[in-house]
């Protein structure tokens, strides 16, 4: 298809049916900027018809569905932008500022103050996340190593159900996923907290399973759109939380959590050239 989303969507109205004229006009009135990064379900709330009134017309517009139709919308952004004569430099840094931006003014403090509280006093940490939501796990494995806290950040399937598995209440498991949806991070989200293990999602949909698993949510406003750019912003947005939470560790622990950093490091000195 070479035809814009909202040129099929004026195209078809030639032999679309009243209901599909009005999904068409209804489509047609929302910033597609928006909808890129709406779910089916967030999107069927906006225009007030069913998810699946939405998926037959995605079909008849000639998607195979829902996502197929987003992945389009991202292609016409992507286009638009391109357009716009932008370098990659320029196009890279204005998303990625953009997205941090977003997560400053939408984080809630006192949350990430709960979490890092509960982090602290928990007897294991684990923190899991699949594909390029595993950076943020593995950053904050990083982090917190440094002022003697240990993290079980793990990304294969197997490992995190075995740790998931071995949790207890005394224990907490930090799960990071856009979409709140992945399969493996729902397993071991369902596992930990059949042992009462203190569950904390990090996602951008705060209704999605995952979310109705957790005991907390720190909701990343940055969504996952068609997977067209491998997602850097939502790894951005999710490293920035994690960043938030062992800055406030690092906070809390005060002097002590200085005096085992200065020894951390002191033990690597030796490892420089």
């Amino acid at each position: 298809m070479n035809d814009s989303v909202a040129e099929l969507i004026k195209q078809s109205h030639k032999q679309a049916t009243p209901s599909e004229k009005r999904m068409g006009k209804k489509l047609l009135s929302l910033n597609m900027d928006e909808v890129v990064y709406m779910s089916i379900t967030e999107l069927s709330e906006k225009i007030s018809s069913s998810e699946a009134t939405i998926l037959r017309y995605c079909r008849k517009l000639g998607f195979k569905g829902f996502q197929d139709f987003k992945l389009a919308i991202s292609r016409d952004l992507a286009l638009k932008e391109k357009e716009a004569d932008l370098s990659p430099t320029s196009f890279f840094l204005s998303n990625i500022s953009k997205a941090l931006e977003k997560e400053a003014e939408s984080i809630d403090e006192e949350d990430i103050e709960i979490v890092s509280n509960k982090l602290l006093s928990s007897r294991k940490i684990a923190a899991f996340g699949v594909g390029s939501s595993h950076v943020a796990p593995t950053f904050l494995k990083q982090r917190l190593l440094a002022v003697g806290k240990y993290v079980m950040a793990e990304e294969s399937s197997h490992s995190m159900a075995a740790i998931a598995s071995n949790l207890s209440n005394k224990d907490i498991c930090i799960l990071f996923s856009v979409t709140g949806s992945t399969k493996d991070i729902l397993d071991a989200a369902r596992l930990a907290k059949a042992n009462s293990a203190y569950i904390v999602s990090i996602t951008s949909y705060p209704s999605s399973p995952l979310g109705k698993l957790s005991d907390i949510i720190l909701s990343s406003c940055t969504k996952e759109a068609a997977p067209y750019r491998g997602g850097v912003t939502q790894t951005m947005g999710q490293l920035f939380i994690a960043g938030l939470i062992s800055e406030k560790c690092y906070s809390m622990l005060g002097k002590e959590g200085e005096k085992i950093a200065s020894k951390t490091i002191s033990n690597f000195s030796d490892k420089l050239i």
